[in-house]
Formats: structure tokens, sequence, C-alpha cells
């Protein structure tokens, strides 16, 4: 099933998406653009031959999806098709479905579903003003990293500015304001992590941090992407490149 991510290739842990439909909707998405494995294909093909009664009827539905001139004549027909010859299965019967729109639903309706969108019928919900409830005896302290939210706290709240931190705000104003903060880049739609790298490379002042929050490198892991940065940077100026990946740190020199 699709759940929620935190950035590229950071699944959100032990979370899923509420409304069950959007679970559904999107796992959907994914299958059509990832397509079906081999083994996931021959699970469909498996139960089609071994569980329905007439598979010859949804074969031919799935074959209906396809152009005409893409069907090889000898995976035309279901009796033709023997999932033991090698050649064929390989070949032609999963290269040509493993896209297909109604082998991808039929996998997901038997394999899927069935085992991960289980519905009960009463549902836990709590939300962080469970943890401060009023009805509590002992006295509840918590710590926000910002001060300007205390009109979303419980009623039962009250925020403490300590004297200390007061001038926090105006600290971070001003650091936006910077000169060197003044400008930006505005990126088409459409842009690859190659483009956006080679804008990087030219922009002056030199860029020498890439934070990611929006999940703008999809197309390449971290090291990829650090690779490809440093191959095209200036090598008198740059000799190495630092990136995180699996919670750790990695450095990446021009002898990668």
């Amino acid at each position: 099933m699709a759940v929620p991510f935190r950035a590229k290739d950071v699944a959100a842990e032990n979370t899923e998406f509420g409304h069950p439909d959007v679970a559904i909707l999107l796992t959907q998405i994914s299958y059509y653009y990832k397509g079906l494995t081999d083994s996931q294909m021959l699970q469909c093909f498996n139960r089609l031959s071994q569980d329905e009664s007439d598979p010859e009827m949804i074969y031919d539905q799935w074959i209906s999806l396809e152009e005409e001139n893409d069907i090889i004549a000898s995976i035309r027909q279901w009796k033709r098709v023997n999932l033991k010859d090698y050649q064929q299965r390989t070949q032609l019967l999963l290269p040509t479905l493993r896209y297909n729109m109604l082998v991808i639903n039929y996998f997901l309706n038997h394999f899927v579903f069935p085992q991960e969108a289980k519905q009960f019928p009463q549902k836990l919900v709590a939300s962080a003003w469970d943890l401060s409830s009023s009805s509590r005896e002992k006295i509840i302290t918590g710590f926000s990293g910002t001060n300007d939210t205390q009109l979303l706290l419980p009623v039962h709240i009250r925020q403490c500015d300590l004297p200390e931190l007061q001038k926090t705000d105006a600290i971070v104003l001003n650091n936006l304001l910077r000169p060197e903060n003044d400008r930006y880049q505005y990126l088409p739609i459409s842009t690859s992590s190659d483009e956006i790298l080679k804008r990087i490379v030219i922009s002056q002042p030199i860029t020498q941090v890439i934070l990611d929050v929006g999940a703008l490198f999809i197309d390449g892991t971290n090291r990829q992407i650090a690779v490809k940065w440093l191959d095209l940077s200036d090598k008198t100026k740059i000799d190495y490149v630092v990136y995180f990946e699996s919670d750790s740190i990695f450095v990446c020199d021009r002898q990668y």
C-alpha cells in the first residue's frame, strides 16, 4: 500500500493515509506507473490458471486493452499461453502485460487489498491535545520551537515565553533579510536534477550547500546527485563533496 513520505526515499514509519480511498487511489497510481514485477505477474497467471472458472474470458479482457499490432500471435489467446515456456514468458508475455491496468487491478484486488486494506468497525484517533488533557492531575510541561502558534494550543495550556529567548524572532528575521538571502531562481515544473545542478554550478556567489527540502532530486540517490555535482563543479575549487545517506555521513572525492 502507498504510505506517506517525509522526504525523498524516506517513508514515514508506522503511518498510513487516514482516508482509505486516498490510500487505495495512490496505491493504484503507484502500480500503474511502476508496473508489476515478474514475480507479481506470475502470481496473477498462476491464480488465473488454477483458481478461475473462466480464465480465457479474463485473459481476453486483458489483451483487449493492448494495441492489436503489439500482440504477438502466440500470446493472443489464453490457450496458446504456456507459462512453462521460458522464452515466451520472459520475452513476450510479461513485457507485454507488465503495465496493463486490468492485470494490475487483478493483482491488487487479489493479493494486496484483501490483506492490506482491511477496515475495522472503530478507529482510534488522537492528537497532541490528548497528551495534555484537562483531566490530568499532574502539571504537564512541553516545548515548541516556535512561539507564534499559541492560538493552536489547547485552551487549558498557557504559553510562557522565556525572557532570554524573546529576541529569537528578531534574530531569525535579521538572518532572512541578510544580503546573501535576497535572491532566488525560478525553476520550471519539468526541470530535471541535471538541469538544477547545472544552474547551481554557474550561480553566483558559489553555492556550497544543497538542502533539498522540496524533494526536487527524486531521479537519483544522494550519492548519484553528489557525484554529478562533483563532475559539473570546477576542479580547481572543489575537491570533494559531503552527503548524507542511510542516516550516515559520506565523503566522495574525485577518485570515486
